[in-house]
């Protein structure tokens, strides 16, 4: 497969007649196997959106989107919803296209489940399906505002559905309405003017919305862009030839895109991670500090984190040392956070891949023990890296006499989706 891809991207960069029956060819071979023949740069985003042939990929999309929905009040079904979506959230961060041509369905799926009583959505867990689905598109920004905008609208019309059905005054409901607010800014800092026909369209819910969050700043910048818009409109209506066409920058009152941006920006007061909050966790949880201290200091961290687990790539470091710590409470705690900010930014997942491989080399058959008991969901979030660690805990099993055979069986049916298929 390498031999035939390096093949046909030469052809493509010869620019001639045939380049795009390459370049064609290219695009088939990456929606069928994306991990052999990772090439998107080399093909055109609509073409891979719009193609209408169909893979094991899609069927696989299809299957995880579906479990998102059947969510029960077991905790077996709670599991498998959880691990449905991480396997979601790693598909999109590693190959967002192909989750982009899903956008129609998690529209269709999204739009059906509105037209409920509030009893009842909160009930069938729609609530997490929601937020899940959320999360998904903050995964695929930017590329999910350049195409099948229709679709993402959609998206966002049934979001408002909750909102116009449910009211803005509902507790269970806030994180989810404050992360929408975050998307739609995010959208309105890329394309502002296709950004203004959803915000138009409901800035009556958005100001109200403003009542219930007030310190989201995201939410005042979109309201005095809409404000500001409504009177340039009027100002244009007045005096055509003194109308002048504010920048992004300038409706939102920012400097730039780039000097906002940041993994750990969060959204209200009572969220916020400075510097001097982070350097205080480091310092808590150094090498020099007693084990039971840095275990409530995990604890805590895991507390102050629930709504943001991104700002947990700021003890990296920290948490891969402690994988290894002689404290098994300590070490649980440690795995527990590192896969809380895999599922939330799984393209990370490699990086901690020594420090779990290290595990698995550890004289400590308990640091061992602790690594294997999570393999499944680290692998199903580190999937470019599967056969490596099934391999080395499959050879540590032999040689420490450890039974690893169910572990490493679940992991295996978990990354073949068998135990996402409700039974």
């Amino acid at each position: 497969m390498d031999e035939v891809v390096a093949y046909l991207i030469s052809k493509v960069q010869l620019n001639n007649n045939q380049c795009r029956l390459y370049q064609t060819l290219l695009l088939e071979l990456y929606i069928q196997a994306p991990a052999d023949c990772d090439v998107i740069s080399m093909t055109n985003l609509g073409d891979v959106l719009t193609s209408k042939n169909h893979s094991k990929v899609d069927a696989v999309t299809h299957r995880l989107l579906l479990s998102l929905v059947d969510i029960n009040h077991q905790e077996k079904w709670k599991a498998k919803v959880s691990k449905a979506n991480s396997a979601c959230r790693k598909l999109a961060a590693v190959h967002p296209i192909l989750m982009l041509r899903q956008l129609g369905m998690m529209s269709v799926l999204c739009q059906g489940r509105i037209n409920v009583s509030y009893h009842e959505f909160r009930n069938r867990g729609l609530t997490t399906f929601f937020m899940n689905i959320l999360g998904l598109m903050e995964l695929l920004q930017p590329q999910l505002f350049k195409q099948d905008r229709k679709a993402f609208h959609s998206i966002i019309d049934a979001y408002f559905g909750v909102i116009k059905r449910y009211g803005v005054h509902k507790k269970p409901f806030e994180n989810m309405y404050s992360r929408l607010v975050v998307l739609l800014y995010e959208y309105n800092a890329h394309f502002p003017t296709a950004a203004q026909t959803i915000l138009e369209k409901y800035s009556n819910i958005l100001n109200e919305l403003s009542f219930v969050l007030p310190d989201l700043h995201q939410l005042k910048c979109i309201l005095a862009g809409i404000t500001l818009t409504h009177t340039s409109k009027d100002h244009a209506e007045n005096n055509e030839n003194s109308f002048r066409a504010e920048t992004a920058e300038e409706v939102f009152g920012l400097a730039s895109r780039e000097s906002t941006a940041s993994p750990t920006l969060l959204v209200s007061k009572d969220q916020i991670w400075g510097p001097s909050l982070i350097a205080m966790f480091t310092d808590r949880l150094g090498k020099h500090q007693d084990s039971e201290d840095v275990t409530d200091t995990l604890h805590d961290l895991d507390e102050q984190c629930s709504k943001t687990p991104q700002v947990l790539d700021n003890f990296s470091p920290d948490l891969m040392r402690l994988m290894s710590a002689s404290s098994v409470e300590c070490r649980i705690m440690a795995f527990s956070l590192i896969i809380k900010l895999l599922r939330q930014n799984p393209s990370t997942s490699i990086k901690f891949l020594p420090a779990f491989l290290q595990c698995l080399d550890s004289s400590d058959t308990e640091v061992i023990e602790t690594a294997i008991k999570h393999l499944p969901e680290f692998c199903l979030l580190c999937q470019e890296s599967a056969c490596v660690l099934l391999e080395k805990a499959f050879r540590v099993g032999i040689d420490k006499k450890l039974d690893a055979t169910t572990i490493i069986s679940d992991t295996m049916q978990l990354l073949n989706m068998d135990m996402l298929t409700p039974s």
